[in-house]
Parts: structure tokens; sequence; C-alpha cells
């Protein structure tokens, strides 16, 4: 099965950090292609004549590592990070992306939103989608950079013509007559929380939300049910709050839910 993607566990449309088609696409790509050649991630990387010999090879490792998919034997977000740094280094956009999201989370490496949203600016400058949506979600939310409306608006456009759907989405929700949906007092609460690493505590507030019918709850307590943040591990319940939001549209719930059924 593939990781499932959140929006603020693995990214998204509003919260910066690679999210949509493309990371999903890349770990299969990943685990079907590159990751057997390298004894799923065992140290025969680092030597002989396993090594990885290029920046793909370097970034796939790196997300073998971080998401601790079979079969790789556990997550390693230190040497996740360093491997997606030697890829970033070499200009793969879409490594720059995971390692601008790495710094925006502090995954093997100290948060630092300034550089995460420098590493996404070179990842958007050679159009990667996930790159651009991280950075208009930065602009959107004032997340290491200033909160500029029409700049966001900018890069989601642009990420919509890489065939983004997250982005598409996110148009169109900022399209909408201005209001606050069901829920979103509780909602930001809980982003507040989770970015704090209070992930018990961002869960009781997502999941008022979610009961609320706010969508973009739906999927966070999906995931974080998904994979035991801040509450107990559940499928169950995962795939019913998936569910919900795959209802009302989320293209990313509708992802989730799709490769939790396969």
């Amino acid at each position: 099965m593939r990781r499932a993607v959140a929006l603020l566990g693995l990214a998204a449309a509003f919260l910066p950090g690679p999210a949509g088609a493309g990371l999903r696409d890349d770990l299969a790509r990943c685990q079907d292609s590159v990751w057997p050649r390298f004894g799923g991630g065992s140290l025969s990387h680092q030597r002989g004549p396993d090594r990885p010999r290029t920046a793909d090879d370097c970034y796939c490792l790196a997300l073998g590592h971080w998401s601790g998919q079979a079969p790789f034997p556990g997550k390693d977000p230190v040497k996740a990070a360093q491997l997606a740094r030697t890829a970033a280094e070499q200009s793969h956009h879409a490594a720059q992306g995971l390692l601008g999201f790495f710094y925006e989370r502090g995954i093997g490496v100290k948060a630092d939103p300034a550089a995460a949203v420098a590493w996404w600016r070179k990842g958007a400058a050679q159009g990667n989608a996930d790159s651009l949506n991280a950075l208009a979600a930065a602009h959107e939310t004032g997340t290491g950079v200033s909160v500029d409306r029409a700049e966001a608006l900018r890069l989601y456009r642009r990420a919509s013509e890489r065939g983004s759907q997250e982005a598409r989405q996110r148009l169109a929700a900022l399209d909408r007559p201005a209001g606050p949906l069901p829920g979103q007092a509780e909602f930001d609460e809980g982003r507040r929380l989770y970015l704090a690493g209070q992930k018990d505590q961002a869960a009781r507030q997502f999941l008022k939300a979610a009961e609320a019918g706010h969508p973009r709850a739906q999927l966070q307590i999906g995931y974080q049910y998904n994979y035991g943040e801040g509450v107990p591990a559940s499928a169950t319940e995962a795939v019913r709050w998936y569910a919900k939001a795959a209802a009302q549209n989320d293209a990313t719930a509708q992802a989730n839910l799709g490769d939790m059924y396969k």
C-alpha cells in the first residue's frame, strides 16, 4: 500500500509540504523499480556496486528511509534528509520539494521554515507541482514567508496547469464566497497544536471540526487514525473519515481511500 497523504502529515493544499499525486506516484515507482536494487535500504547503499549512482537513486532511497515502507526495516529520518539533500543539490526537483517538507516539519533536520521555502522555490522554478503547491500554501498562510494571496493564487494556477488536482481543488475553494466553514475555529486550533507537536490535543480539535463537517479536518483525522498520531491506530476509523472527506470531493482523501481499498 502506498503511503497515505494528509493535510498536515505529508503536506498539502493549505499547509506547506509535498502533497499530491507526484509524491504518491514516486513512492510507487521507487518501490517497484529502485528499492529492490538496494537491499531494502540496508547499508549496502553506502558502498560497493549497489551504492546510488544518480540523483534519482538518492531521492528514492530518501523516500524509503522516510516512509519506512517495506522492504525498508523502519524509518530513518536523518538518513532520509541526507539523501534528499544529495539529490536536491543535484537539481532533482522532486527531492527539492521533499527536502523543503523536511525543513518545514523538522524531519531529520532542524525545523527551518525559511529553508523550506528556499528549497520549494528551487523545485517550483523547475515546474514541480508539489513544490508549487507547497510554496503557494506558504504564501497563503504566511509560513516562512509573508502572506501574499495574489502570489498564492498564481502559484496554485501554475500547479494546476501542471496537472495538480490538489491545486485545482484549492483554487476552487479560494474562489468560494468568504466565510468560515463549520468547525473552522477548531480546525485552526488543531493545526496550531499539530505543528507544535501536540498531536493528541490536535486530534481532539480535528475530531470536533470533522464532526462538524469540515472536509480538511476529516482528511487529517483520518490520517492520524491511519498512523496512530495522537489517537489509537485504526484502519476502520481512517477509512470512515477519509470516506467523509472524499464524499465532499477532497482529492487527497479520495486518493488515500482508494489506496486503502487496494
